[in-house]
């Protein structure tokens, strides 16, 4: 009987090597915030691709929208590291500094998400465009066929059937025609994004 109420205090002692306060137990990586945004980025990619209009719009409002995220991510991180929250501070910072590089880079990170969205509507109306292209004479040497999908300001996006492919010797910035972007689609067809800026 001594020998385990010996034994007891070092039990006890090993308790208290466990977090008891709340703010240690609160230390954790937060991912929430990245589900929201990805998800806002997916609907934004769908809606570029079969809303084209819409999506225009919410890009004003997904860019607000995470830039008053990104302040609040920058309150986050600072009281968590007050409360020595290592994990919720560096979530928090991580998610700042992903939300200001998109805003100043929009195209580079947004870029995969509008590709999906384009890509899906395409494989919706392909059909349709392949009859369309199949029917016109090709007595005039190769064909080319543009089909617009929508405008917002002085944007405007297409899809674009080049059957002699000069298209696909232009950069993804593309030049002339398609001059703000331009990606492969299939075969002879490429997403092209034009504006007037």
């Amino acid at each position: 009987m001594r020998d385990r109420m010996k034994t007891s205090p070092s039990t006890a002692g090993g308790k208290e090597n466990m977090p008891t306060s709340g703010a240690e137990l609160q230390d954790r990586f937060v991912l929430w915030p990245l589900g929201i945004g990805l998800a806002m980025l997916t609907v934004f990619g769908l809606l570029y691709g079969f809303l084209f209009p819409l999506a225009g719009l919410m890009f004003v409002f997904m860019l607000v929208t995470l830039l008053i995220a990104a302040v609040v991510g920058l309150v986050l991180a600072f009281t968590s590291a007050w409360r020595r929250q290592w994990r919720r501070a560096t979530s928090a910072i991580a998610l700042s500094a992903y939300i200001t590089a998109m805003s100043i880079y929009p195209g580079t990170f947004l870029r995969p998400f509008t590709f999906v969205g384009v890509w899906a509507h395409f494989l919706c109306v392909y059909n349709i465009y392949q009859a369309e292209v199949m029917a016109t004479p090709q007595d005039k040497g190769p064909r080319m066929a543009r089909f617009l999908q929508g405008t917002f300001a002085m944007f405007e996006l297409y899809v674009v059937y080049d059957e002699a492919d000069h298209l696909a010797s232009l950069s993804h910035r593309g030049v002339g025609e398609c001059n703000n972007d331009l990606s492969h689609l299939r075969g002879h067809y490429y997403a092209c994004l034009e504006s007037e800026l």
